[in-house]
C-alpha cells in the first residue's frame, strides 16, 4: 500500500477557499450577500473575488505577504476573506476597536503590504500610518472601501487606491496560484494583549477549513441558510462562517459532497473539457481528497484510472449549460458507429417504451461498415404474444436518431445478471460474437 503515491486527483490540500469555486458552479444563481440594496449571487461574488486576487497580484503581492484590512462587516471584507489567500496572500482582520498605537503595531509586526480601510475608519488608519511612518517602517498600499450606500468622497491621501477600482481592474480570466500545501498560512489574527504584548495568531488552509466543516456540522447547518451576521468579521474571522455560507449555500439535486474539489466531463484524448450544451459526450472525471488512493498491486488500473491530474470514473456524460453534470452510460458501453458515440441506455430507454419489451440491454456488434452498431437484447412483456425484430427496429428509429436504433434485435427468456443483480454485459457482448448481420443492412 506504500506504492501508492498522492496524486493530484486524489489529494487536494484542504482549504475553505475552495467552497466558492463550489458554489458558484452548482448554485451560482443563488444569493450570496445582502447589505442594503446590494444583493449578490454565488456567481457574482466568485467573479468579484478573482478579479480582487487578479488585482493584487498585479500590484506585486506573492505568496505570504499580508493584506491588512480596517473594516466592518461590509462585502468587502466577506470577498477578502476568499480574495487574499486566491492570490497566495494572508490575511489579516484588524479590530476596529483598536487605537492608532495598537493598529500600527500590528501593521509593523506583520509587514502588511497592502492596507485596505472603510471609510468610516480613515482618521484612525490616517494615525496608525503615521505611527508606522515615523518609526521608519514599511508603510503598505492603502485602498480604501467606500460604502456603496453612502459614499463620503473621504480619502487618506494623494496616490491611495480604491477598493471598487480594483475590483473592476482585475482578470477574472487571469491564472491564480494553486494551494502546493495545505499547511500554508491563509489568516493571520492578533490577540487582545491584555496579559501580554499582541501575538500575532496564523492559520493554516486545513485548519480554517477543518474549523468550518466542524462548525457547519456542530450548528447542524441546512442547505440555503440565511445567516445575519452580527459577529464581528474581524474576530476569528466569523468564527469561520464566513466560509462556510459558501459550502452551505444550497444544492440540486441532492449534490451535497464538500470532500470533492472538482468535477468535470472531459475528452478521452484530449482531456479538454466538453461544451456545456448537454449533447457533447464526455467521460466524468473528478479530482478531490476523497478520492482512493488507487488500486492495490494493480498499477496498470492505476495508471488508466489516474490520467492527467484527474480520477477517470468509468462514466460517460454530458455538461447541460447551467454546469449540471449528467451521466449517461459506463464509458465501456458506449457504441461508437461511424464515429458516432451511441449511448446505451438512451437506446434501452426508447426500446422499453415498445409495449412488447419488458425489460431490456444493448450492447455493441460488429459492422463491416460502420465498426459497431447496437445489438438489443429483449425480455418480452407478458402481454405481448411475440416480439417483432422489424417492428421494434422501426419503432426506434421512429424515436431516435436513425444511427442510434439497433440493427439487430435478440429475445431472450431474462437478461444475464451478475451478483448485484446489475446486467452481465460482459456476457451479452460474448453472445453478440456468435451473431451476423444480414448483408443487406450493413449500410443502412
Amino acid at each position: 500500500m506504500e506504492k501508492l503515491p498522492k496524486r493530484p486527483a486524489n489529494y487536494v490540500p484542504l482549504s475553505p477557499v475552495g467552497f466558492l469555486p463550489r458554489a458558484a458552479a452548482v448554485y451560482g444563481d443563488r444569493t450570496s450577500v445582502v447589505y442594503g440594496r446590494l444583493r449578490f449571487t454565488w456567481s457574482h461574488t466568485y467573479e468579484r473575488c478573482r478579479r480582487l486576487a487578479a488585482a493584487l497580484l498585479s500590484l506585486g503581492v506573492r505568496k505570504n505577504d499580508v493584506v491588512s484590512v480596517l473594516a466592518p462587516n461590509v462585502p468587502a471584507m466577506y470577498e477578502m476573506h476568499f480574495a487574499v489567500p486566491m492570490a497566495a496572500a494572508v490575511l489579516n482582520t484588524v479590530n476596529t476597536r483598536l487605537d492608532a498605537k495598537a493598529v500600527a503595531a500590528i501593521l509593523r509586526h506583520s509587514q502588511a503590504k497592502v492596507l485596505f480601510v472603510d471609510n468610516d475608519y480613515v482618521s484612525l488608519a490616517n494615525d496608525a500610518l503615521q505611527v508606522v511612518a515615523d518609526a521608519g517602517a514599511r508603510v503598505p498600499l492603502v485602498a480604501v472601501i467606500v460604502d456603496i450606500d453612502r459614499p463620503t468622497g473621504v480619502r487618506l491621501g494623494v496616490g491611495e487606491l480604491e477598493y471598487e477600482a480594483l475590483v473592476s481592474g482585475g482578470d477574472p480570466a487571469s491564472e491564480l496560484p494553486s494551494l502546493a500545501d495545505e499547511w500554508d498560512a491563509v489568516t493571520l489574527n492578533y490577540t487582545s494583549g491584555t496579559t501580554s504584548a499582541p501575538k500575532g495568531v496564523v492559520y493554516s488552509h486545513r485548519g480554517a477549513y477543518l474549523n468550518t466543516t466542524s462548525q457547519l456540522l456542530s450548528w447542524g447547518v441546512g442547505t440555503e441558510p440565511v445567516y445575519l451576521w452580527t459577529l464581528p468579521m474581524f474576530h476569528c474571522n466569523g468564527w469561520t462562517l464566513i466560509w462556510g455560507m459558501a459550502a452551505r449555500g444550497g444544492a440540486r439535486q441532492g449534490v451535497s459532497v464538500l470532500s470533492l474539489a472538482d468535477a468535470n466531463v472531459v475528452d478521452d484524448n484530449t482531456m479538454a473539457s466538453v461544451p456545456r450544451d448537454g449533447k457533447s459526450v464526455g467521460e466524468i472525471a473528478l479530482r478531490g481528497s476523497s478520492i482512493m488512493k488507487g488500486y492495490l498491486d494493480n498499477p496498470e488500473a492505476n495508471d488508466k484510472a489516474f490520467k492527467g491530474g484527474w480520477f477517470m470514473t468509468g462514466d460517460v456524460g454530458v455538461v447541460h449549460p447551467d454546469g449540471y453534470i449528467e451521466v449517461k452510460d459506463r464509458s465501456k458501453d458506449v457504441i461508437i458507429s461511424g464515429g458516432e458515440n451511441i449511448c446505451s441506455k438512451e437506446v434501452e430507454e426508447v426500446l422499453l417504451q415498445h409495449q412488447a419489451v419488458a425489460d431490456a440491454a444493448v450492447v455493441a456488434m460488429p459492422h463491416p461498415h460502420w465498426g459497431e452498431t447496437p445489438c438489443a437484447f429483449l425480455v418480452a412483456s407478458k402481454k405481448a404474444a411475440e416480439v417483432c425484430e422489424d417492428e421494434v427496429i422501426a419503432f426506434c428509429r421512429e424515436h431516435m436518431a436513425r444511427f442510434m436504433a439497433p440493427r439487430k434485435v435478440v429475445v431472450v427468456d431474462a437478461l444475464p445478471r451478475n451478483a448485484l443483480g446489475k446486467v452481465d454485459k460482459v456476457k451479452l457482448r460474448d453472445a453478440v460474437r456468435s451473431l451476423v448481420l444480414p448483408t443487406a443492412t450493413s449500410r443502412l
